[in-house]
């Protein structure tokens, strides 16, 4: 009872501050990461597409924080570009950790076929948005291959 009267305090205060998009985007992504990725974890090879996604809202939440609109293009190719980033850096992590994750009984994509396929789409997924990026005046042009080639 308690723990519903805080999230209840503190999405009134929340709003206040930043209203009420922002404070919807908020509850969206933490009760997707609490009730749905975490226990996914050990259910499903499907909890990286998941946890990327619910990790591609943090971009809206700063936007519509700072007084953008949720129909505006930036945050969606930020979304997007985190979407297709969290492949790359969370496969990245498990190469180096899968033995623990698989002790901790994590069901994960080991597939080096499956997750080769994941960061090819990635890849063509942070260009496309980096791309819109461009396009809607939030990137230089010139910045799109160095950071491309940085990232890669």
């Amino acid at each position: 009872m308690i723990s519903f009267g805080l999230l209840g305090f503190s999405n009134l205060i929340f709003m206040s501050q930043f209203g009420w998009q922002t404070a919807a985007v908020a509850n969206a992504i933490f009760s997707s990461y609490v009730m749905i990725y975490t226990p996914m974890k050990r259910t499903s090879e499907a909890n990286t597409h998941w946890g990327s996604l619910v990790g591609a809202g943090v971009p809206y939440l700063g936007w519509l924080a700072g007084g953008g609109m949720i129909t505006d293009l930036p945050p969606l190719m930020l979304a997007l570009f985190m979407f297709a980033w969290q492949y790359p850096h969370f496969y990245g992590i498990l190469w180096t950790y899968k033995d623990d994750y698989r002790n901790a009984g994590f069901k994960m994509i080991e597939s080096h076929e499956k997750a080769g396929n994941f960061a090819k789409l990635a890849f063509f997924g942070q260009l496309g948005s980096m791309v819109g990026l461009v396009y809607s005046g939030w990137m230089n042009p010139y910045l799109l291959a160095p950071t491309m080639y940085w990232m890669y």
